[in-house]
């Protein structure tokens, strides 16, 4: 075996969750940060909540398994712990397509 590249990232540590109060965590509403299960319905509840009560949402280090897109309501910001720790991954939409997930606002 032969390898002609190699990549090495230096990665810095997870982001840390913001202030108590001010978020609602996406495992508070079901999700399975092993990517096993589909998160999604967990997801757009946390949304629901965090519109509702003028909060953020906190996506903590985990793998996210999520059906389709989740959409944020014009007042919600999603947070994360970073790309290598919050990781987000989709089901493939159409038989033999990649998988994709999207977050998008309202607007």
């Amino acid at each position: 075996m032969t390898v002609d590249l190699v990549d090495f990232y230096l990665v810095d540590d997870p982001f840390p969750a913001p202030s108590e109060g001010s978020y609602v965590n996406v495992l508070d509403h079901g999700a399975d940060a092993t990517g096993s299960i589909d998160s999604l319905q967990a997801f757009e509840a946390a949304v629901a909540n965090a519109s509702s009560n003028h909060l953020s949402v906190w996506v903590p280090p985990g793998t996210f398994l999520l059906s389709d897109h989740v959409v944020l309501e014009d007042n919600v910001t999603l947070h994360g712990a970073g790309p290598f720790y919050s990781k987000l991954v989709g089901t493939p939409q159409v038989e033999g397509s990649k998988q994709s997930v999207g977050v998008y606002g309202r607007r």
